[in-house]
């Protein structure tokens, strides 16, 4: 369901270089929460330069915010920064989902601020490809605290205790608001949850108008002793932790922003030349000047399939160079494009139309407007 990444998100849209290589548009809002893991003698440590990667995995928009907090606001660890997302668009879902790690406990709170009656938190695990996911825990906002309306029968929640040994939480408590905020909820997961998986959760708005919050305090991981530290634990007193990495990096992707733009096709650029928006482009590793493009416009295919690429990503390329958004399908076929032609001379050299059929009919669906998810034609 969701394609896997590493610690990068995709970029925005970009022309490098004279406007060689063509990325595509997206972008999504991510945040980070500080990790915590178990050492000798037995405390929790909090891991330098380790942080679990939230990234939004719906369509976001202004009401949607990341935010930060010092840990010692939101019931956690004094001396770090914790994070987490607001919402505040009415009747919306919104959902993020952390990078791929072997969760322990997960210590958190909901944050409220105007009309959220009847909005609604979620917490679950799932695997990394999206699939088996695991609700652990459905709170829903009332009027002087978060009811927890729904809670995973093979866990335990708990209430200002990190240590997960009192003040334990039922299904139909409400977790009251103390200054529009509930206190620290720790999760505790049993075994069999603790294998690698992801972290996510979910806002749903009512109709009032207001924010609700989720925010990560810090999150309890499983470490392997592959790596190790030495370093004080969250009372000050020294000690050592592990910090091997358990689980192979997988992150979910950003979703597809909306098309922004229109597409012309070749016959406006050729008949249009001062409406274009630079005045060479790369094709493969060659660059060519407006005149030599516009020669190449007008040179008929005649059965050589490197004159039909080429004319479909001289447009392709024209169009997002005036900001018209790539969808990653294009943005791959102008890759393999350029790849394709590499030390070729666009008009002296030949190919079969064969070969390049493919990557001309993904870039004229494209340069026509047609292409799915992409924008529409200029016309």
């Amino acid at each position: 369901m969701k394609k896997l990444a590493q610690l990068t998100l995709f970029s925005l849209m970009l022309v490098l270089a004279a406007f060689g290589t063509v990325q595509a548009q997206t972008s999504c809002p991510t945040f980070t929460a500080p990790i915590v893991t178990h050492g000798d003698p037995f405390a929790h440590y909090v891991i330098p330069q380790q942080r679990l990667t939230f990234t939004v995995t719906t369509p976001a928009n202004s009401g949607v915010q990341t935010v930060t907090a010092p840990g010692n606001t939101v019931g956690g660890i004094n001396g770090v920064t914790s994070g987490g997302l607001s919402v505040s668009t009415p009747n919306s879902m919104t959902q993020a989902v952390s990078c791929q790690d072997s969760f322990w406990d997960i210590n958190f709170v909901i944050r409220k601020s105007g009309a959220t009656v009847g909005d609604k938190v979620t917490l679950f695990l799932q695997n990394a490809d999206g699939t088996n996911r695991v609700n652990l825990v459905l709170f829903t906002v009332q009027s002087g605290g978060a009811q927890v309306t729904q809670l995973n029968p093979t866990i335990f929640l708990f209430l200002n205790d990190r240590n997960a040994t009192s003040g334990q939480v039922n299904q139909g408590d409400v977790i009251p608001f103390v200054n529009n905020q509930t206190g620290l909820l720790t999760i505790a997961l049993n075994q069999a949850l603790m294998s690698c998986r992801q972290l996510g959760f979910e806002i749903m708005r009512a109709g009032g108008t207001g924010t609700t919050s989720v925010i990560m305090a810090d999150i309890i991981m499983f470490r392997d002793n592959s790596s190790t530290m030495t370093g004080p634990d969250i009372n000050g007193n020294m000690g050592t932790f592990p910090t091997g990495l358990p689980c192979g990096i997988a992150c979910p992707q950003c979703p597809p922003g909306p098309p922004t733009g229109c597409t012309y096709t070749q016959g406006f650029y050729k008949n249009h030349p001062n409406a274009w928006p630079v005045n060479s482009l790369t094709l493969g590793n060659r660059t060519y000047t407006k005149a030599q493009l516009l020669n190449i416009y007008n040179t008929p295919v005649n059965g050589n399939g490197l004159i039909s690429l080429a004319h479909q990503l001289i447009t392709a390329k024209l169009n997002a160079a005036r900001g018209t958004s790539v969808p990653g399908e294009v943005a791959s076929a102008i890759s393999q494009a350029d790849t394709l032609i590499g030390n070729l001379v666009v008009g002296v050299d030949s190919v079969s139309t064969s070969s390049t059929s493919n990557l001309v009919e993904i870039l004229t669906r494209y340069n026509e407007g047609r292409i799915s998810g992409g924008p529409r034609h200029c016309g």
